[in-house]
């Protein structure tokens, strides 16, 4: 006997008597999953047990309606029976009535008078077998290959039986992880530095690949296929209990998709039980307009978000890519100290909110309550100086990871992650050491990280925290409490820091696992490092590292940036790293001029590292075109054709009226020519349209539905303001004063015989602003001066302007 739940999106159909369930997407989302499995993998009595194959004793209760997270919705539970090891299990499948996902999620209750060890909770299969098996989960996720029998799983992204194109969005598990599209083709991106790099940003639960054409995901993945532009998500809604892993396989005829919840060994006791977080499957069309908002925002519901629109992005100033011993000084309090003042007289022109001391003040990793002896005053008196200055304090540590040199490593031995071997578990050569981390299932171990997040904000007088190699907390290793996973370990330890904060301070997460994280911090870093330099090198070598995509560059810093750009404002503000605007980094014009414009698409907070008491005026002004934040989320528009997106739209809406920015990339190393297709665009391709690069100041026209762009520079950005054209009315075509070319526009009131507007920014700035107007201008006035404007065109008018906070114009003809 067959069950099933329906909606407007899916057809759900569960086959207990088969041990299957299939799900089928209706209206505009027309997919299939046949014969789709679980499977749980644990261990008892030192013996590997797999389990669900066959569901035994099923009992199915009625389709009834329940309330969730995600709305009313239909549920349909399933429970089935004892193992032969006493376990008993509950499946639950949820359909919403108004959100385009399908729910599940599996209990396991044991019911032995033994422990058992959970290694691997499989919630979904189709089309893979396991071949053998090991401990701990990683290594059974590492032994699977495609299955070849009659009943295996089958997914179909089309009805069509046309020519197939399948590729994969892959989400990396921390924040240095590299997110990004796989086709077929494509080399699985993961550090090729063993020992070296691979504890701090591989998931030990997801592994790596190890067959061509096949790719690995955290917490979701998208499968799509680019000729019908329809894709299907699988993930999770949360990562309170364990971490989520996907594994695709990409043949374009017969793909293969698993999913699983890391069991990390976790012991479950006699009469206790664990559940698994929401499973999900999304489907959509690739092209949609934010098409993977239903998705993410179904998340922030899931982790108790509201909404984060009204919350502004931060601006402030960093002290590391200047300051740190890798760069080109030394962090001391006079350097703080005068970089503050400096943002102080820069204030009213460039307004930074947070000035944030970066590592280097500490004695050692570990050693969070003694300073270098440069400090010897200690911390307090920088952030009294700080605040005097009307800004927010701010300080980095890095509470969960330990270096083999500072005193918390000798003197607790027993607060430290231990390995099988009982050695202090790897977590990545930092600071010219193996680092280790700690054991914050370790009450003592906690409540030190708790005491120095509460002496830092409440003593010390930081309000702005941001928390560093946070991945530490989610190391595999033996620990104190056996009973918790390390996405539980994670979690708890987040929300321990978040309580001993309190609600006035504001945390940043970086190098974190993203999934136990949303909700509990403010900000969080969504790419790798950035750094002086476009592409990533080491003791000045590029070479050997240029394809590490997690290590600290300016290149891979702006891939995540864009591919992780929907979870703006959605699940925490995106912290894209650091602008560096000095002429004297390796950084060409064009690359300073394409972070920033990254930066200032994407939305997110920015932050300068830089001298401020020797940047050249030319410079600090790409920095003053950013302010204030567009703090906008993006379209990425080719974000599933390609590797690293290239084409991103943002709608934008003022006192001038409604526009778009166009965000045009070569991330090649060489100049190309570029062809602008509107009907890659959200915009109608048989309007006719101006186009303003903000970067140059050049026109285009675009008609026909194409932009030719000849002879873009190596590693540039082109920002298209493009406005529709009206030959009776002026238009307001754009401006070197603000990078969204039109929000410095407050009021913009035209009249039959002329336009009036007022330009509002911060503090001083000299520019320039084009103007399409019917007829020929008679007379600019702006403050009871007059203005000669100069003729670009037919009817484009460019006026050179000085602007005061707020300044007012009237143009007659």
């Amino acid at each position: 006997m067959s069950y099933y739940l329906k909606n407007n999106a899916f057809h759900v159909a569960l086959h207990p008597e088969r041990s299957t369930w299939d799900v089928y997407g209706q209206g505009d989302a027309q997919f299939r999953m046949q014969n789709a499995r679980l499977s749980l993998h644990y261990r008892s009595q030192g013996k590997h047990v797999r389990a669900l194959d066959h569901w035994n004793q099923i009992s199915v209760g009625e389709s009834k309606t329940v309330d969730t997270n995600q709305g009313c919705a239909r549920q349909i539970i399933v429970d089935i029976g004892p193992d032969s090891h006493q376990l008993e299990y509950q499946i639950n499948f949820t359909l919403p009535e108004q959100s385009p996902i399908l729910i599940w999620k599996l209990r396991v209750s044991n019911h032995s008078k033994k422990p058992v060890s959970i290694e691997q909770i499989e919630l979904l299969n189709l089309g893979f077998i396991n071949i053998s098996h090991g401990s701990i989960g990683s290594s059974v996720s590492q032994s699977i290959i495609k299955a070849q029998n009659t009943n295996k799983g089958v997914i179909d992204l089309s009805i069509s039986t046309g020519q197939r194109e399948l590729a994969f969005f892959s989400n990396g598990w921390q924040s240095w992880s590299y997110s990004g599209v796989y086709q077929p083709s494509d080399r699985y991106q993961t550090t090729r530095l063993g020992v070296i790099r691979r504890a701090m940003i591989e998931n030990p639960s997801t592994g790596r690949p190890n067959h061509n054409r096949m790719f690995r995901s955290d917490m979701f993945g998208i499968l799509g296929d680019v000729q019908s532009r329809t894709g299907v998500l699988v993930g999770f809604l949360s990562q309170r209990n364990h971490f989520g892993s996907l594994e695709v396989f990409l043949d374009p005829y017969n793909p293969a998709l698993r999913m699983w919840a890391s069991g990390d060994g976790v012991q479950l006791d006699p009469g206790d039980k664990i559940s698994t977080d929401w499973a999900c499957i999304y489907p959509f069309n690739l092209d949609a307009p934010d098409p993977l908002g239903p998705y993410i925002e179904a998340v922030a519901r899931e982790n108790g978000i509201s909404s984060l629109q009204e919350i502004s992005s931060p601006s402030g100033w960093c002290s590391w890519y200047y300051y740190s011993s890798d760069f080109t000084g030394t962090i001391t309090p006079e350097a703080i100290q005068q970089n503050t003042l400096a943002a102080e007289n820069l204030h009213s022109d460039l307004p930074l909110n947070i000035i944030q001391i970066d590592d280097g003040f500490e004695k050692n990793i570990g050693d969070w309550f003694t300073c270098k002896p440069d400090f010897p005053q200690g911390l307090a008196p920088l952030s009294a100086d700080i605040q005097k200055a009307g800004m927010t304090a701010g300080l980095w540590l890095a509470p969960f990871i330990v270096h083999p040199k500072s005193e918390l490593y000798h003197q607790h031995p027993d607060w430290l992650l231990r390995n099988r071997l009982h050695q202090p578990v790897n977590a990545g050569f930092c600071w010219n050491a193996f680092t280790t981390a700690l054991d914050l299932t370790h009450p003592d171990a906690l409540e030190y990280c708790k005491q120095v997040i509460q002496r830092a904000v409440h003593e010390w007088g930081y309000h702005y925290l941001k928390l560093d190699f946070l991945y530490a907390a989610a190391l595999q290793g033996k620990h104190h409490d056996p009973h918790q996973s390390r996405a539980q370990v994670l979690r708890s330890s987040l929300s321990a820091l978040r309580q001993a904060a309190g609600p006035k301070a504001t945390l940043l997460g970086c190098g974190c696992p993203l999934g136990p994280a949303i909700g509990l911090v403010d900000y969080m870093r969504i790419g790798t490092d950035t750094a002086r330099n476009w592409y990533p090198s080491f003791l000045g070598i590029e070479t050997l590292f240029r394809h590490e995509t997690s290590m600290p560059s300016a290149r891979y810093s702006l891939h995540n940036a864009l591919t992780r750009s929907p979870m703006h404002k959605r699940w925490w503000i995106n912290d894209p790293d650091c602008l560096l605007v000095r002429p004297d980094s390796n950084l060409s014009l064009e690359e300073v001029q394409t972070i920033a414009s990254v930066i200032a698409i994407t939305g997110g907070s920015f932050f300068l590292s830089d001298d401020l008491s020797k940047l050249p005026e030319k410079r600090l002004r790409i920095a003053q075109v950013l302010l204030p934040l567009i703090d906008k989320r993006p379209d990425i528009l080719d974000w599933f054709d390609q590797s690293t997106p290239s084409l991103v739209q943002l709608d934008l809406t003022g006192a001038c009226g409604y526009w778009s920015l166009l965000g045009i990339f070569n991330w090649l190393d060489k100049p190309i020519d570029k062809t602008l297709l509107l009907k890659k665009t959200h915009l109608d391709p048989n309007q006719k349209y101006l186009a303003r690069e903000f970067w140059s100041g050049r026109f285009f026209q675009i008609v026909d539905g194409r932009l030719v762009l000849n002879e873009l520079p190596a590693h540039s950005a082109y920002l298209l303001a493009v406005r529709s054209v009206n030959s009776d009315r002026p238009i307001y075509a754009g401006s070197n004063i603000h990078i969204s070319q039109g929000m410095e526009v407050k009021d913009w009131s035209p009249q039959d015989s002329g336009v009036s507007f007022r330009i509002d920014r911060p503090g001083k700035i000299e520019g320039i602003i084009d103007i399409v107007l019917p007829k020929s201008p008679r007379q600019v006035i702006s403050e009871n001066q007059n203005i000669t404007p100069k003729l670009l065109s037919d009817d484009i008018y460019r006026l050179e302007v000085g602007i005061t906070n707020s300044t007012f114009f009237d143009i007659q003809w």
